[in-house]
């Protein structure tokens, strides 16, 4: 974390929807957030620790402003918004967002983001791992398209370059 923020640009004073940095709790998934956002110098993250694993588990890509948890939901307000209003002196109202809603997987605020699923298969690249069935799990939400990529598969990055990139989709 200490490497993404840099002390100096923050004041002693927090500025709401501006300038913050925030922890969050999420208790059914057991995860603690930490966010960070600087809107005059446009920087913002929110990495994920969780509690369970003992690992850090992601990068989200929305920020909240605040958050709070009912009878174990999560819920936040999206920074964006808290951001609109204070600069703008907007009236639209502030809506407090569900988290872990069924069927509203990766959208946060009404926005859809792609989902990522990253591994490493071999520590050593002139070993191959190959998977006969590789099954993943949507909690009920079905996918529009699924994509893959393998990238740089055991090639010789200086001679063959052209080789070390493949994509391939998969719709319905």
């Amino acid at each position: 974390m200490k490497d993404n923020l840099d002390v100096t640009e923050f004041n002693t004073v927090p500025e709401i929807g501006i300038l913050n940095v925030k922890t969050h709790y999420n208790i059914r998934k057991q995860d603690v957030m930490f966010t960070f956002y600087n809107n005059k110098t446009n920087k913002e993250w929110n990495i994920c620790y969780n509690e369970l694993t003992k690992k850090w588990t992601t990068f989200y890509s929305w920020i909240p402003s605040y958050s709070e948890n009912i009878n174990n939901t999560f819920y936040s307000f999206d920074n964006n918004k808290v951001k609109e209003i204070i600069l703008n002196y907007s009236t639209d109202p502030l809506l407090l967002w569900e988290h872990n809603k069924e069927n509203n997987w990766c959208n946060w605020y009404n926005e859809q983001h792609p989902f990522e699923f990253e591994f490493i298969v071999a520590d050593t690249p002139q070993v191959h791992k190959t998977f006969n069935n590789l099954q993943m799990i949507a909690n009920k939400t079905k996918p529009e398209s699924f994509h893959f990529e393998i990238v740089g598969e055991v090639y010789n990055f200086k001679d063959d370059k052209h080789n070390m990139y493949y994509r391939q989709e998969r719709t319905k």
